[in-house]
C-alpha cells in the first residue's frame, strides 16, 4: 500500500489541514493515511488544550474513507518525534511505501527536526507549497544534506493557521475556517474562549475595521518568532487600540491630558490608562506595550517590540511586506521602525522625539555590531 502520515498539533484541525489531506491523497493515490495528533511537541512542548478535546476535533475534522486518526503519539510518554512515529508505522506495514505530509514552513525548518535522515529513509516528503515561502532552495537542500525523496503537492498551502483560528474564536468571528462540525465541538465544549471578556468588551469600543485590525494585530503577534509570554502578547496586542475613539471629553475620567502629543499618537498614550481602568491591567510590561506601539523608543523591551511590529505587519495592510522580514526578530524589527519612520518623512508629518530617540538608538546599535 501507499500510506501517507500526516501529524500536528491540529490545535484545532482547520479546513487548511483538510484540503491538504485531500489533494495528498488524490495527487499520490494513498491507499491510507494516519492522521497523527501530536502528544508532547519537541517544538511548542505540552499544549493548551486537553488531548481527549484534539482528538475528538480530528475525528470529525477527518471523517473521511480511508483515513484513521491514530492515538500513538498521544499515548507516548515524552517528545513525540517524527522519526519514532514512522519506526512505529514501519512495523505495523513493513512492506508499504511511506509519504509524509507536511507545509512549506515544516520543510524550511527540517534541519532543526531530530534525526532528519532516519525520517527520510522511512518516508518521502510531500510538500505542499505556500505562497511567500521560498520551496525550492529547501527542497535542494533536504535532497542534498538527507538525500530526501520530495514530491511537490499540487495545491498552494493558504495563509489559514491554527493561530488565526484559535485567535478569530477568542474574537468571536467567524472567518469559516473549521468544518462546522469542528465549530459545533468548540462551541459546546468552550475551547478558546479564556480571553472573551477582553475581547468582548474590546468590540464595544472599536468600529468593526478596528476590532479586525486588532484581530489580525493579535495573530502577527502571536507568529512571530520570540521568547515573549503568549499570555502577554495577546493581551498587548488585543488591547493596542483600545483608546482609538476615545473622546476628548472623556480624557479627565482616564486622567489624562493630551499636552504636547500629536494627534496620531493620542490614542496609544491614553491607551495605557484605558486599559488599566477598562480592561483591569496592571501588568507594566503589557501598558508600555501598548503606550509605545505607535511612536516606539531607545531601549524597547521584546514585548514592546513585539506589538509594534505586529501593527504594522499584521495581515490585511494593504502594503507589500516581504522585504522587511529579516533573518531575526531583531533585524525585522529594525526594518519595520526604519520604514515606518521613512514613510512618515516622505509624507511630511514630525516625526515623535521617540521615534527618533529609537532611530538614533537602533541604527547606532546597528552600526556597532557591523564594526
Amino acid at each position: 500500500m501507499k500510506i501517507g502520515i500526516f501529524g500536528g498539533a491540529f490545535l484545532p484541525p482547520h479546513n487548511s489541514h483538510v484540503n491538504l489531506l485531500h489533494t495528498a491523497q488524490r495527487q499520490l493515490a494513498l491507499d491510507k493515511v494516519y492522521v497523527v495528533p501530536s502528544g508532547i511537541s519537541p517544538f511548542k512542548g505540552e499544549l493548551s488544550i486537553e488531548k481527549h478535546h484534539r482528538l475528538e476535533m480530528c475525528k470529525r475534522a477527518f471523517d473521511f474513507d480511508n483515513v484513521e486518526i491514530s492515538t500513538f503519539e498521544m499515548d507516548s510518554d515524552g517528545v513525540g518525534y517524527t522519526y519514532l512515529t514512522l519506526q512505529h508505522f514501519k512495523r505495523l506495514h513493513p512492506n508499504d511505501t511511506f509519504y509524509l505530509i507536511l507545509g512549506a514552513d515544516s520543510l524550511k525548518d527540517f534541519h532543526l527536526w531530530k534525526n532528519p535522515q532516519e525520517i527520510c529513509r522511512l518516508a518521502t516528503l510531500a510538500v505542499a507549497p505556500r505562497k511567500g515561502v521560498e520551496i525550492e532552495s529547501h527542497v535542494e537542500s533536504v535532497q542534498a544534506d538527507y538525500l530526501a525523496k520530495v514530491v511537490l503537492l499540487p495545491t498552494v498551502a493558504t495563509a489559514v493557521s491554527s493561530t488565526l483560528v484559535r485567535t478569530s474564536i477568542q474574537f468571536d468571528v467567524d472567518l469559516y475556517l473549521v468544518d462546522g462540525k469542528v465549530a459545533q465541538y468548540i462551541k459546546e465544549n468552550g475551547l478558546f474562549q479564556n480571553y472573551r471578556p477582553y475581547t468582548q468588551k474590546l468590540r464595544t469600543m472599536l468600529s468593526e475595521n478596528r476590532y479586525l485590525h486588532s484581530l489580525h494585530t493579535t495573530v502577527a503577534g502571536l507568529k512571530l518568532p520570540t521568547k515573549c509570554d503568549k499570555n502577554k502578547v495577546f493581551l498587548a496586542c488585543c488591547l493596542h487600540d483600545c483608546a482609538k475613539y476615545i473622546d476628548k471629553s472623556q480624557f479627565s475620567y482616564y486622567d489624562f491630558t493630551q499636552g504636547d502629543l500629536p494627534t496620531p499618537v493620542v490614542h496609544a498614550f491614553l491607551g495605557e490608562r484605558v486599559a488599566q481602568k477598562e480592561f483591569g491591567i496592571f501588568d507594566r510590561e503589557i501598558l508600555d506595550a501598548i503606550k509605545y506601539h505607535t511612536t516606539a523608543r531607545a531601549n524597547m523591551t521584546e514585548l514592546e517590540k513585539v506589538v509594534y511590529v505586529a501593527d504594522k505587519v499584521e495581515a490585511t495592510r494593504p502594503y507589500p511586506l516581504e522585504h522587511l522580514w529579516g533573518e531575526t526578530f531583531d533585524e525585522t524589527f529594525v526594518n519595520v521602525l526604519k520604514e515606518a519612520h521613512e514613510v512618515c518623512v516622505q509624507s511630511g508629518r514630525i516625526t515623535h522625539p521617540y521615534t527618533q530617540e529609537a532611530i538614533l538608538y537602533y541604527t547606532k546599535r546597528g552600526e556597532n555590531n557591523e564594526r
